[in-house]
Formats: structure tokens, C-alpha cells, sequence
């Protein structure tokens, strides 16, 4: 029996910018992806593999650092001789200038460097094939017009997409329909480049996403694996083993009874210490329908809740508490004012909704002489 042990999406070097995180945050998010790989070569000893294989996006071109480069170089070296087989990805292209190229690899990294798929030999009677992204924005389908030669069984490594599953948001790199992947005289492609682990289909599997094996973002909560591959003689099994130590959580919390900002804060860390998430990253979805004497300030949740968790972000998504319906019937400037500023939201961009919502709400608490606090 031949022993795979597949990852890919690591993503090195990581800015962790879009999730609004501190530099402090950002930092050790970063050095804790480095002991996500850590952990993958010791999930390797452990498993007695015979290859570990890479599925691209191992790190970020434009942030890695000669530092993330050397410790690459060093954690290969720990597990020589085992073989690791790298296919370069979109966002870890092999360009010119790539790390790939410039760094002094141990004899038993191999990198796939052309842009058509290139055999390489595994074992006795079993080819893995690999192709590399040469650019962020590489989009040939690998597996079109070509077809596996020689005898024995084939496997594929690439970063590439299944055009029949791309995830909203997600670009199609090489992309791919699941059936070229026989007709290629494949029987198991290895692959990176979406963030979900997923075997597909379920029964014989043909392909096999990990995912990322460390969650980069609140979209990605849940478990995160990596792939172990057994091939003993014409049978391909996969399964996937969850890897991550670290977890990011989204979970929602009732306004609607807070008589003041101070009842939210105590719901919100209450929250987090009934489901147990102090050593979690916490996105708080704020729902229900608001008193309309309390005013939401998104920062001072925060301050007052940090210490709660790891890392909190807090998103406002209560109910105004207005029936707007009603008032923009009314015949008063209070339904002028209603049926202005909806018919501005109805054009307004995402971008500007939000601050527009907050408006509505000041502007009908002002007409009613409420309070107001500016955030």
C-alpha cells in the first residue's frame, strides 16, 4: 500500500486584513499557520506516509518573507528523505521572480513547474501528475487534452476548480468538470484552491479538496482537515482528518430585551462564556428588534467585550424599531422625512446602506425628541 498525506490553501504570510484585526492579532495568527504546518508533518510521522503533497497557495507572494521561505526550507528538511510534491497556485504562482525559484530547497522537495501536466513517479506502477500556475491569473483546464501515457495508476496534483461547485465569491483557476478527470485516465486528483474539504462523489471518490487546514476567516468557520490517500493496487481511498487548533465562530445574540447598551454587552459575553469560546476568534450578529431607546455603538461593544474572547467583531443586524411602513403613510414631516430617505436607500450602494439605515433611525429620534449619541 502506498500512503499520501495531502494539504493544501495554507496560505503563508497571511495579512489577515480583511478581518478588521489588529496587527498584535494579525501576527499571531500567522506564526499559528506555521504551527498548522508543524502539525501536518507530525500528522505525517504519525501516519507513516510515503508523500506528503502540496495543492498550492502554500503561502502569499506578495507578502512572504525570506524568514517564511527559510522555515519552509528547515521544516522539509526535518522529514527528509519523504518526498513533498508541489503545485504551485494562484496565490503562490511560479513566477520569475518566485520564492519557489529562489529558495535552496532540500533534495526531497520537488516542484511542478511546467503550465501542462508533467509526470512524476511515486512508486512502482503509480505516476503523479502536476502543473503549475505560472501567473495569479492562470486559467487553462489541464485536464481537456490531455491523457495520462504509461502503464499503471495515475493521480493528479493541481490547483484547480470543479466549474460545477465554485463557491460565490471564488475565481474558476484551471477549471475543470468532474468526468474530464476520467476521460484523462485519472483515478484521483489531488487539489487546492477551495477552502471546504469535499470528496466528490461521496461513493469512489474522483477527486479530493482538504481545504484550508487552519480557517482564515470567520467564512470559514467549523473543521478543517487534511487528506489521507491509501492506494493499494487498483483501490484509491481517501479520507479526510481534521487538523485545525484554531476556531473562529459566528453566533447571534438577542437585543431586543436591552433597555441600554450596557444589557448588550453583558448578553454578548454571557454568549461567549455559556458556548465556551474564550480561546475563539467571535464575529456577534446583534438581532431583534431594537428598543428605540438604545443607542448601538459597534466600538464600544468591543472595548468593553475584547477580553471575552481571542478576537470579538460585532455586526448590527437588529430591526429598526419604527414601522416604517406606517410612517411613510403619514401625512406629517416625519413621513416626509420617511418616504425621502427610503426612496434614497432603494438607490443607495451596500457600501452606503448602512450609514444610511443609522440616519433614518437619528433623523426619527430627533423628530420624536429623543436622544442621540453619535458613535
Amino acid at each position: 500500500m502506498y500512503r499520501i498525506l495531502h494539504f493544501s490553501d495554507l496560505h503563508l504570510d497571511a495579512s489577515f486584513a480583511r478581518c478588521g484585526m489588529t496587527p498584535s492579532v494579525a501576527r499571531q495568527r500567522r506564526e499559528e499557520l506555521r504551527t498548522g504546518l508543524k502539525n501536518i508533518l507530525r500528522k505525517a510521522t504519525e501516519l507513516g506516509v510515503n508523500a506528503i503533497t502540496i495543492g498550492g497557495d502554500l503561502y502569499e507572494h506578495d507578502h512572504a518573507s525570506n524568514d517564511t521561505m527559510n522555515f519552509l526550507r528547515g521544516q522539509f528538511e526535518t522529514i527528509a528523505p519523504l518526498p513533498i510534491l508541489i503545485t504551485p497556485g494562484n496565490h503562490d504562482p511560479l513566477l520569475p521572480g518566485s520564492p519557489y525559484r529562489l529558495t535552496n530547497w532540500p533534495a526531497n522537495v520537488f516542484i511542478f513547474s511546467a503550465t501542462e501536466l508533467a509526470p512524476w513517479p511515486l512508486d512502482k506502477g503509480l505516476t503523479l501528475w502536476g502543473a503549475a500556475h505560472n501567473s495569479p491569473s492562470f486559467r487553462t483546464n489541464l485536464f481537456e487534452r490531455f491523457r495520462a501515457s504509461g502503464d499503471g495508476m495515475h493521480l493528479a496534483l493541481l490547483h484547480a476548480s470543479d466549474v460545477t461547485c465554485v463557491p460565490s465569491g471564488k475565481v474558476a483557476h484551471c477549471p475543470f468538470s468532474p468526468d474530464q478527470i476520467t476521460q484523462a485516465g485519472i483515478s484521483f486528483a489531488l487539489l487546492g484552491h477551495y477552502h471546504r474539504a469535499s470528496l466528490f462523489p461521496e461513493k469512489e471518490p474522483l477527486y479530493g479538496y482538504p481545504g484550508s487546514p487552519e480557517p482564515l476567516g470567520f467564512d470559514e468557520d467549523g473543521a478543517h482537515h487534511v487528506l489521507l490517500v491509501d492506494i493499494d493496487g487498483n483501490r484509491v481511498t481517501p479520507r479526510l482528518i481534521p487538523i485545525n487548533t484554531v476556531d473562529y465562530r459566528t453566533i447571534e445574540v438577542d437585543a431586543s430585551e436591552a433597555l441600554s447598551i450596557e444589557d448588550i454587552k453583558q448578553s454578548v459575553t454571557s454568549k461567549i462564556a455559556n458556548e465556551h469560546l474564550g480561546k475563539s476568534l467571535v464575529k456577534v450578529l446583534l438581532k431583534g428588534t431594537l428598543n428605540p431607546d438604545v443607542t448601538i455603538d459597534l466600538q464600544s461593544i468591543v472595548d468593553d467585550c475584547h477580553e471575552a474572547c481571542r478576537f470579538i467583531e460585532v455586526e448590527n443586524h437588529t430591526i429598526p424599531p419604527y414601522d416604517l411602513d406606517t410612517l411613510k403613510d403619514e401625512r406629517t414631516v416625519r413621513g416626509a422625512f420617511v418616504r425621502k430617505m427610503i426612496g434614497y436607500l432603494e438607490g443607495c450602494s451596500a457600501g452606503e446602506k448602512r450609514i444610511a439605515e443609522q440616519a433614518l433611525i437619528f433623523g426619527l429620534r430627533a423628530l420624536d425628541n429623543r436622544g442621540i449619541e453619535l458613535p
